[in-house]
């Protein structure tokens, strides 16, 4: 049997971005890469021509693996604002105990994150530059994604490998090389998101971890879907944040502010602009997913989406930040109400104290 490991790092570069602005940016930057292309998938599977996906702009990087060995890092750049990079190892391992233990282990997997975790820090610094970065966090919120890829099984069903290393497969995904037996309840969950094609094709796609079999090694339909799901959840989980760190201060400014008394410049109307603004920039981003997502019908690379945003949470997120966002409007709703009712009783004072001194005048 086959067996390759892509690993995958995913990063968020703050507000969405247009084709021209990937490529103006990417000009601007001494990259020492191939040449700049859109990505396109080719996908095997049955569906309709006019499906369309996302097309990122892709390149390739060389690094220095070791002194000896260089290693070719494939980056790819969302309209999202958002980066992926992989990595493709080749692991000397005969079976998936052995290859748990070297991922678990490895100091070229180490060395691999430390080259994304570099290179990120030289897109963001670039790509950033038009947004304020006060409030957007650099924290990656993900680690490593790795996609196990078994090719050459020797099994006309491929589902056997899983169904004959159902433990071991699950603690390969989850990432835990521990000698203690799971349950039958942990591993039904880990393996719940299965699907298949063909009898010579499987995958299994769990939120810390992939498996895709395929006696051919054909992945790279399989790979990209799992790619963009990942994407998603990143910007989700980003703009998460951003509200958190924007929330803070708004009513940190507000309790102050009202704590103070009247003041006709609101203090707090900036912060409300930017949430403002960001909550565009947060239509814009799901209107992008929304799109590419209404183009599946019943198709496999759909089902593939479905299960990867399934085990990702993709839903939910889009959900409770939509919701913090209309809680961010009544919060503001509330705190404009209470400034302009104390406008009221200062403004009704300055009339009577006019009235007052007229009268005597």
């Amino acid at each position: 049997m086959e067996i390759s490991l892509n690993l995958f790092k995913f990063y968020d570069l703050v507000g969405p971005l247009t084709r021209s602005e990937i490529i103006e940016n990417l000009n601007k930057m001494d990259l020492k890469s191939a040449k700049l292309e859109r990505f396109q998938v080719d996908s095997k599977k049955g569906d309709p021509e006019y499906i369309h996906y996302p097309e990122p702009i892709s390149f390739i990087l060389e690094e220095n693996l070791n002194e000896k060995e260089k290693i070719e890092i494939i980056v790819k750049i969302y309209s999202y604002g958002a980066i992926s990079f992989k990595a493709n190892l080749k692991p000397d391992v005969e079976n998936i105990s052995e290859l748990n233990k070297f991922y678990q282990n490895s100091a070229d997997i180490k060395k691999i994150e430390e080259i994304f975790d570099k290179n990120y820090q030289l897109f963001y610094q670039q790509f950033s530059t038009k947004f304020e970065k006060k409030y957007y966090s650099k924290n990656n919120f993900t680690n490593l994604y790795p996609v196990y890829c078994f090719s050459d099984t020797d099994y006309d069903d491929v589902k056997e490998v899983v169904e004959n290393n159902r433990e071991k497969v699950a603690k390969l995904l989850v990432g835990v090389s521990s000698e203690g037996s799971y349950s039958k309840e942990q591993i039904e969950n880990v393996l719940k998101y299965n699907t298949r094609f063909y009898k010579e094709d499987y995958s299994v796609i769990h939120w810390n971890g992939s498996l895709a079999i395929s006696n051919e090694g054909n992945y790279i339909d399989l790979l990209y879907i799992i790619e963009l799901a990942n994407i998603q959840f990143v910007k989700l989980r980003s703009y998460d944040a951003y509200i958190d760190n924007y929330l803070s201060e708004y009513l940190d400014l507000s309790k102050n502010k009202l704590n103070k008394g009247i003041e006709f410049i609101n203090p707090v109307s900036k912060t409300i602009t930017n949430i403002t603004k960001m909550r565009v920039e947060f239509e814009q981003i799901t209107d992008i997913m929304d799109n590419f997502e209404k183009f599946f019908g019943k198709w496999y690379m759909a089902k593939i989406y479905y299960l990867a945003s399934s085990s990702f949470e993709i839903p939910r997120w889009k959900k409770l930040i939509k919701s913090r966002l209309e809680t961010v409007d009544d919060l503001y709703t509330m705190i404009n109400n209470e400034r302009n009712r104390k406008k009221m009783l200062f403004l009704n004072f300055l009339m009577l104290l006019l009235f007052v001194l007229w009268f005597f005048i």
